[in-house]
């Protein structure tokens, strides 16, 4: 533990002489009081020192205020010539520091109980001595400038490295990230450790079974944050505290890794926990199953969201209490984090109930999810010697952002009925005002201090009538009651704005959504004191007496970043390098991905400033340290077509992409899911403009595009044309295109490879497969490659010859219990979602109401999870024709255009399009007569160049006659 410098230097020399401290800030009207010079005969080298301690001391005496019998006693200690001298007893003060000062008891808290419990505020974290020398002492045994440039290959750029590139693990590699990363994953995993120790007591571990289990890609952070947190690296503690831990698995993938990490943990102590060390997760090497099960920077690092599921299903299947996940706050991170949290909340059954311990004061849809921001905190970390020599930099600190979750098994605690509202609501602050109305009530007077270091004497009169809030008496704390209590308070998702006379916080309220809170001096002056003293992070008691505002568009984090060269930022928009180590012999291969960039001088920052029309803005392009340009997005265009969408119609930027991830928040909350279907760039951008959440490429173009007479005569490459075209309208909304007949009935592989052309050359985000039980084997083998697939049931137009056209499917008991049952084989199988059509609406809702995924319906009723049209259908381009029962036309754009053409055909009949002036473009008067001048004297030019060759013509002509008779005359 780092003390404070003047503690530092007081412990080598424990006894100093030290001026008496001034009084504490009291008046006299009566009797003036001046404080004691300057002890003589002090070495002028402690100076700072003493003035250091003696504004420590001040701060911690600040609002102590004594009546006026005490500071009698204090009067009575000076010298009534004024204190030209030093008391014999008082001129000097030997201070005696123990050999265990208890810097914790050196002053009352003055944040209040509950406060202190809600805090997350760790400070400044500083690596284990025993962590720190093992891995100097390895770097020691190697070249540092390896270690630098194997961090160095752990980064990046898109000039240098393509994302489908790989590093290959090596001894080295893996030093570089122990000497780069591993301090910040530990800072982070010490944070939520600490929260854990804080909200749940020092015994939380062994009340939830001891053991740890912690699946990780790095070495080892979770180990030594675990044993940190239980005191077992402390000098000469580790006998005589009594292990949490009994048994202890880290899981890590890479051999060199897991090598590495087996050394730096060689010196840890034996009787601390059973530490064993596994490339592969192995439950039954455990005695009984563990209390808790971590993994730790471990979950962006699997490629697809299937296999994170499978992740989190095997550390459920542990039986642990709980269950930790931290990641990093990158937006690969986050959503890591946001896509386990509903997917494990999805888990929960009144049998197994589960919930969300921590950040999350609520088991809700998350507020933050699919937004531009992250769920994110911060710790601050001393960075040690080898970390800033391998990133080369010269700062001494250091923020790591991480993303965190925390599953426990069993309901929600909730507080008991009746208890008090206040109770731990009163620290310092509150009592101080307590005391100081009840001095008030009892006339009596106190010392303040004046200027010029005098004090004076008042008399303090009762003025608690005045007072909007008196002060309220400390209740009892039951700090087993109060831990209940902190699931419900709303934790801030953002540093608190501090203003004079009141604080901004935005937090996570536990009804589900971000509300800001605003806490004025006037209504509270310990919430107020709470208030100021709260940071990111921190679960907030008190009750706002104003209106909380609800925050719709996110949350702005007012931190100022800093450039600094070997700074890392996490960012999945960087390419990232894959780490892959094969074990010779096995043909295993253990990868994990890490996305590393460094932040440099020169860095470019793009903000958005949004136009009066919401169709045109600034985007604003600005280098750290440089000049500040920009340009207008507005662009003449000399033929008229589509505007591509730059905001939203609130001025906004435009909407993320909507992902699976949204699409399950949408169905969990009961809203409607949106979607159309789409054939090329003109539909696609009615969609994007509309915010239509889901747009289906359908094989219907076949007909209603294409002309063709049944959707299976459209091909592949056909499909995969107007794929591309709709990918290039619609940006935010998920897209999925039907596979065309034919194109995967012959085998497995021929449905994958032609999905794999669908995704990579049509640019769509899922596919639609129609088709019955037979198509379960298609869909497995898609899920697993990580492509989401949407069965679909019920009415099948590519099957309309075999179903004797197109009827209402599922209206017999057996129909609909075959199309209940395949639905559940589909979800089983991994698809995302099922599509419905033509089926009973009862059919169809009891199919929603059993199923984990969302449906999407047509012509199967209300009861669905969202909706699909084709868009000819709702802009009634085909009006004229029969539609089916569930077809509504929602425009009659058939009759509006058909208006349109003959309008044209009309007006340009009748010669009145285009209109002069209006329609046409014109030419400056001196630059057309120049053009007709320009003319005739080509004309006339051109008019005597012909003259002139006719008559040298004639004259040819006479002259051969002339010629043609003298020969003849001559002849003869």
């Amino acid at each position: 533990m780092l003390l404070p410098r003047p503690a530092r230097l007081l412990r080598q020399c424990p006894r100093l002489p030290v001026r008496p401290l001034p009084l504490p800030r009291m008046a006299s009207t009566a009797t003036v009081v001046r404080p004691n010079p300057t002890a003589p005969g002090i070495d002028p080298s402690f100076g700072p020192l003493l003035r250091e301690v003696d504004l420590t001391i001040r701060k911690q005496h600040r609002g102590s205020v004594p009546p006026v019998e005490h500071a009698n006693a204090y009067a009575s200690s000076s010298s009534p010539e004024g204190n030209h001298g030093p008391s014999p007893q008082h001129g000097e003060l030997e201070l005696q520091m123990p050999e265990e000062p208890d810097y914790a008891e050196a002053r009352e808290e003055r944040r209040s109980p509950a406060a202190v419990l809600g805090s997350k505020r760790l400070g400044l974290v500083v690596l284990p001595d025993q962590l720190a020398e093992a891995v100097q002492n390895e770097i020691n045994e190697n070249d540092p400038r390896e270690v630098r440039q194997a961090f160095l290959s752990l980064l990046t750029s898109s000039q240098s490295r393509a994302k489908k590139d790989k590093l290959q693990v090596t001894p080295g590699l893996a030093l570089g990230r122990a000497a780069a990363l591993l301090p910040g994953e530990y800072a982070a995993v010490r944070n939520v450790i600490e929260e854990m120790e804080r909200r749940l007591g020092d015994d939380w571990l062994v009340k939830a079974g001891g053991g740890v289990v912690e699946v990780s890609s790095t070495l080892g952070a979770g180990l030594w944050a675990v044993m940190d947190a239980q005191g077992l690296l402390e000098e000469g503690r580790g006998a005589e505290i009594k292990p949490q831990v009994g048994e202890y698995q880290l899981v890590h993938a890479s051999r060199y890794g897991m090598e590495l990490a087996q050394k730096l943990a060689k010196d840890l102590p034996s009787g601390s926990a059973s530490i064993s060390f596994r490339r592969k997760l192995s439950p039954e090497e455990l005695s009984s199953p563990p209390g808790l099960v971590m993994s730790t920077f471990h979950l962006s690092s699997l490629p697809t969201t299937s296999s994170r599921r499978t992740h989190l299903r095997q550390l459920l299947s542990l039986s642990s209490q709980y269950l930790i996940l931290i990641d990093r706050s990158s937006p690969s991170g986050w959503q890591a984090i946001s896509e386990a949290r509903e997917y494990l909340l999805s888990l929960s059954t009144p049998e197994a109930p589960l919930y969300a311990l921590a950040p999350c004061p609520h088991d809700g849809a998350c507020p933050l999810a699919n937004g531009r921001e992250a769920c994110g905190f911060s710790q601050r970390l001393q960075r040690p010697r080898f970390l800033r020599k391998t990133k080369h930099s010269g700062r001494g600190e250091e923020d790591i952002g991480y993303s965190y979750l925390v599953i426990a098994k069993g309901e929600r605690p909730k507080p008991h009925a009746g208890t008090d509202a206040t109770m731990g609501r009163v620290g310092g602050v509150g009592k101080e005002e307590a005391e100081k109305a009840r001095t008030k009530v009892e006339g009596k007077s106190e010392l303040r201090e004046v200027e010029g270091g005098e004090f004076e004497m008042v008399s303090l009169v009762d003025t608690s009538g005045l007072h909007s809030s008196p002060a309220v008496e400390p209740a009892a704390v039951d700090e087993e009651e109060l831990r209940r209590e902190a699931y419900t308070w709303p934790r801030l998702v953002a540093p608190p704005m501090k203003r004079s006379g009141h604080v901004i916080m935005d937090t996570c309220h536990p009804s589900g959504s971000i509300q800001r809170l605003t806490f004025p001096k006037s209504h509270s002056k310990q919430g107020y004191y709470d208030a100021r003293k709260a940071s990111w992070g921190d679960l907030f008691p008190h009750d706002p007496k104003g209106k909380e505002v609800l925050r719709t568009r996110g949350v702005r984090k007012l931190i100022r970043p800093e450039v600094d060269e070997g700074i890392l930022a996490f960012s999945e928009d960087w390419p990232t390098a894959e780490l892959v180590e094969e074990e010779a012999g096995e043909g295993e291969v253990a990868s994990e991905l890490v996305g590393l960039v460094e932040d440099m001088e020169g860095a470019t920052v793009t903000t958005w400033k949004s136009g009066e029309s919401g169709r045109k803005g600034t985007i604003t392009h600005q280098r750290i340290g440089g000049q500040k340009r920009e340009f207008s997005t507005s662009i003449r265009r000399h033929s008229a077509r589509p505007v591509e969408r730059k905001a939203q119609s609130d001025g906004s930027p435009p909407r993320p992409k909507v992902t699976l991830n949204e699409l399950y928040r949408l169905a969990a909350d009961k809203t409607p899911i949106t979607c159309l279907t789409a054939y090329d760039y003109p539909t696609a951008l009615l969609s994007e403009s509309a915010g239509v959440d889901m747009v289906l490429i359908g094989d219907s173009l076949s007909q209603v595009a294409l002309g063709y007479d049944s959707t299976t005569t459209i091909t592949l490459d056909e499909m995969i044309h107007h794929s591309r075209a709709v990918s290039r309208g619609a940006k935010t909304p998920f897209i999925f295109a039907d596979l065309p007949f034919g194109s995967f009935e012959a085998s497995v592989q021929t449905g994958v490879e032609s999905v794999v052309r669908l995704v990579k050359e049509g640019g769509v985000d899922g596919v639609k497969i129609e088709g019955g039980r037979e198509i379960i084997p298609l869909v497995k083998r898609l899920s697993a490659i990580g492509i989401p697939v949407i069965p679909h049931l019920g009415l099948q137009p590519q099957r309309a010859t075999s179903l004797s056209g197109y009827l209402v499917q599922g209206r017999t008991a057996q129909g609909a219990q075959e199309l209940y049952e395949t639905a559940q084989m589909m979800q089983d199988a991994g698809a995302f979602a099922i599509l419905l059509e033509a089926i009973p609406h009862n059919l169809a809702r009891h199919i929603t109401d059993n199923l984990k995924i969302f449906t999407i319906g047509i012509g199967a009723g209300p009861g669905t999870s969202g909706q699909v049209l084709v868009i000819t259908d709702v802009l009634g381009l085909y009006a004229d024709g029969a539609k089916p029962r569930f077809v509504r036309h929602f425009g009659n754009v058939a009759d509006e255009a058909r208006k349109a053409v003959n309008g044209y055909v009309q007006e340009v009949k009748g010669g009145t399009f285009p209109e002069l002036g209006k329609e046409t473009y014109g030419m400056k008067k001196e630059e057309w007569d120049g053009f007709l001048a320009t003319l005739a004297e080509g004309k006339g030019a051109s008019t005597g160049q012909t003259g002139s060759a006719t008559v040298r013509q004639g004259q040819g002509r006479s002259g051969a006659s002339g010629a043609k008779g003298e020969d003849t005359e001559d002849g003869a």
